[in-house]
């Protein structure tokens, strides 16, 4: 395939309905219906994620060329974040950067790939990097990282990646958060 001017052009595969029903089961920042029980669960990941992110805080802020991190819910609502400069850029860059990895998604699923999950994208004076974390009967969140372009974003992704292990681990066990 080939894409120029935003058109995909060459020769399209062949979709049985298994592809076309993993691919539009996955959607980034699509609201989910929640029961009680599963707004609970929202609930806990909220202060989860605000209680990771702050014993971790000083991590991130010691990366080279950090400017921000950051954990939204499935609808692009902060959960916690800690950045430096503008108010609201964690929000629109995810909500803006969500038909890409969506549109990624349906084409890696069309080809046998799992869906996307990480993106990186590079600017010329910084690196925005989203983290889809979707796991079965937990919610959905985002963690994004941005760091200037001559910091160390590739250990931005490793910590983003190592923050979302642990707030997966810690919304499994059950706990009890005052």
């Amino acid at each position: 395939l080939a894409i120029t001017d935003g058109k995909v052009s060459g020769p399209k595969p062949d979709l049985d309905e298994d592809i076309v029903a993993a691919t539009t089961k996955i959607r980034f920042g699509t609201p989910v219906l929640v029961t009680p029980d599963q707004n609970e669960n929202i609930n806990i990941v909220e202060q989860l994620g605000s209680k990771i992110l702050n014993s971790q805080i000083e991590k991130f802020k010691s990366i080279r060329g950090y400017i921000a991190i950051g954990i939204l819910d499935q609808n692009f609502g902060l959960i916690a974040y800690d950045q430096v400069g503008t108010e609201g850029i964690l929000t629109d860059l995810a909500k803006a950067f969500e038909p890409v990895l969506s549109h990624c998604s349906t084409i890696t699923t069309t080809y046998g790939f799992s869906e996307c999950r990480l993106s990186t994208f590079h600017t010329n004076n910084a690196v925005i990097q989203i983290l889809f974390s979707f796991h079965k009967n937990l919610p959905s969140f985002y963690l994004i990282g941005i760091t200037k372009s001559v910091g160390n974003w590739f250990f931005m992704k490793f910590e983003l990646e190592s923050l979302e292990n642990q707030l997966v681990l810690a919304m499994k066990k059950p706990i009890n958060i005052k």
